[in-house]
């Protein structure tokens, strides 16, 4: 495939921010990439702020220089295609390069209802282990959201009286998600206040580590 570029540079950087070097690009390929095929529904779903006309240019990008494939199913669904499978160092390269400035963010509650809602569909397993149907209440920084975990299944839900609280903050839920510390020693330590059914707010926090 003869991929058309823009930049009058013969150099392997020049072509890779032709065909990379756009944040939306980067977050939906780093979606496909994380979860696997999706739809156009999904994709937007995952990004707030992503307009229709917005995820239809940069889908044309990505596909016109082979990195994603149409799938042929009922409702278009779109995967990476072996060139896009090469992405996963350059997101992985930005993961780490953008952990250590997470710690500095002030967690919002749309931040929040993101990290929980991508959770959720990336440890979707690891929910099975619940055992019954329990609503915690989670505060980090200036986030709040309620969220419902039951087998299988963990969303943002209102208006429900929680079985459990955590309050913690931004840069030590960073700490977890990017593996510098575990679960059991943000609790053991104080740094995630939990009160009511502890146990149900472990495995809350234990399925947003992404190592």
């Amino acid at each position: 495939m003869t991929t058309a570029v823009s930049f009058e540079q013969f150099c392997p950087v020049a072509i890779s921010l032709e065909a990379l070097g756009d944040r939306w690009s980067l977050l939906l390929l780093r979606d496909l990439l994380w979860a696997g095929p999706q739809s156009r529904a999904g994709l937007l779903e995952r990004n707030p702020g992503l307009d229709e006309d917005t995820l239809t240019e940069r889908i044309t990008h990505l596909v016109s220089h082979g990195l994603l494939d149409q799938l042929d199913e009922p409702k278009a669904r779109y995967a990476l295609s072996e060139r896009g499978e090469g992405v996963s160092d350059v997101i992985t390269a930005l993961f780490n390069f953008g952990m250590p400035m997470l710690e500095d963010i002030v967690v919002n509650d749309w931040m929040l209802a993101y990290a929980i809602a991508d959770a959720a569909r990336r440890r979707g397993l690891d929910l099975l282990e619940v055992e019954e149907r329990v609503i915690i209440s989670v505060t980090v920084d200036e986030g709040h959201a309620l969220v419902e975990m039951s087998p299988g299944l963990m969303r943002i839900v209102e208006d429900h009286e929680p079985h459990a609280t955590i309050v913690t903050v931004g840069s030590c839920l960073a700490a977890v998600i990017g593996g510098d510390r575990t679960v059991d020693d943000l609790i053991a330590s104080g740094d995630a206040r939990i009160t009511g059914d502890v146990e149900a707010a472990r495995v809350l926090l234990a399925t947003l580590p992404t190592h």
